[in-house]
């Protein structure tokens, strides 16, 4: 792992003022500007910043060190990622200029990435942003090259949605489901994740929001095709 000095030395403020300055001025334009899109910066909608300053910071950290890169037109990338994110989400088409927001989960998984990284050691080669299947959205491994997660995790933009989730998966172990039993959008989403562990059986799960707002658990497969999750520290999170 490189020796880098993070950006928490400096203020949260200061993270978030850096932040909020090339957001504008690298960021959006890295975007709009793409050859594949050509939008209008004009379209972008200010009030869609609600980034905290503890991702604002994780996040920058991920940037200036390398550890997330760009790709090209505001397509980020690290080691393992199966996937490639964007910062920022487009509305109609049918609208001019085309409505543009941030994207929080992505900036959260950025951020978290970089945590992964500074915070419990692991490997930026280990490190990847969404699984093969779109089950996750970020993951660490224990080698380079590896197929199955060590580390699986989600990011939703709201502490609700978190907590939405991880009561479908709790409802899912306790009732060893094996088909998704509803069409509601949430329980689909869920449902993706579920089969995702049981078939890969990663030893930990991480759920991260807005803000700090996390909750770690351990994992035990069972003989009945079924996961038991176990809440945590986040202790568990640094690198074997």
């Amino acid at each position: 792992m490189r020796t880098v000095t993070p950006i928490g030395y400096l203020r949260m403020s200061d993270a978030l003022t850096d932040y909020n300055r090339r957001l504008y001025d690298e960021w959006l334009p890295a975007f709009c500007f793409d050859e594949r899109r050509n939008y209008s910066i004009e379209g972008f909608r200010e009030s869609s910043v609600t980034v905290s300053e503890f991702d604002a910071a994780n996040f920058i950290d991920a940037i200036n060190n390398g550890l997330v890169y760009d790709t090209g037109g505001g397509r980020y990338r690290c080691a393992q990622s199966k996937a490639q994110e964007q910062l920022f989400w487009t509305g109609s088409k049918d609208v001019t200029p085309r409505p543009l927001s941030l994207w929080l989960e992505p900036i959260i998984t950025i951020a978290t990435v970089a945590r992964l990284h500074f915070d419990y050691g692991w490997s930026e080669q280990c490190l990847g942003m969404q699984s093969k299947d779109w089950a996750f959205d970020f993951a660490a491994f224990l080698h380079d090259g590896d197929e199955n997660e060590y580390i699986a995790g989600e990011v939703k933009k709201t502490p609700r949605e978190i907590d939405t989730l991880l009561n479908d998966l709790f409802e899912f172990s306790s009732h060893k489901v094996i088909d998704c039993p509803s069409d509601k959008a949430h329980v689909v989403n869920s449902f993706r994740k579920w089969k995702a562990l049981l078939e890969r059986k990663p030893p930990l799960f991480w759920a991260v929001g807005p803000g700090d707002y996390t909750k770690v658990f351990s994992l035990n497969y069972t003989a009945e095709n079924r996961a038991e999750l176990n809440e945590t520290s986040l202790d568990v999170l640094r690198c074997q």
